[in-house]
């Protein structure tokens, strides 16, 4: 399996994955067996990917939708090396940089993603299977950020 094939399955899944206080990967307690041993058989590099999401979020670099698609906005000057690092992890170094000079809305990297896998399925639904696909899915997302909140906060 793949990296993108098992980052699919825990969002498919609903599987919840993070790093806790002192960077130790941590994952649902309700998530299946089979789903807790393929992220600990593939322990490096999901950390390796929930790090970079946090060099991401963290450095005010975005996800901004341009004509034709998206593009990475940073703050006028060089990206720091580790930022890009990052961004190749995440497969987002194919996207144009383009400075943020404007205030414009950014998307974090969650919702860039989401949008990129509804744009995939555009041709394959009608509008009105499109639309609830796309509800439940951001109903999927915000139960899931609900409950790691609630974890969190126990």
């Amino acid at each position: 399996m793949n990296l993108g094939q098992l980052w699919s399955r825990l969002l498919g899944e609903g599987v919840g994955v993070w790093l806790d206080a002192d960077s130790k990967l941590r994952i649902a307690t309700d998530a299946s067996p089979e789903m807790k041993l393929l992220v600990r058989e593939n322990r490096t590099v999901v950390t390796d990917i929930l790090k970079a999401q946090e060099i991401v979020n963290d450095s005010g670099v975005q996800a901004v939708r341009v004509m034709g698609g998206y593009a990475i906005a940073k703050a006028p000057g060089e990206l720091p090396p580790e930022v890009a690092s990052a961004l190749r992890l995440l497969s987002m170094d194919g996207l144009p940089l383009v400075h943020n000079t404007e205030g414009r809305r950014w998307l974090d990297y969650e919702s860039w993603r989401l949008q990129q896998v509804t744009a995939r399925f555009d041709t394959l639904f009608d509008a009105g299977e499109r639309q609830r696909w796309i509800e439940a899915l951001h109903a999927e997302r915000d139960e899931h950020l609900q409950s790691r909140r609630r974890r969190r906060s126990a």
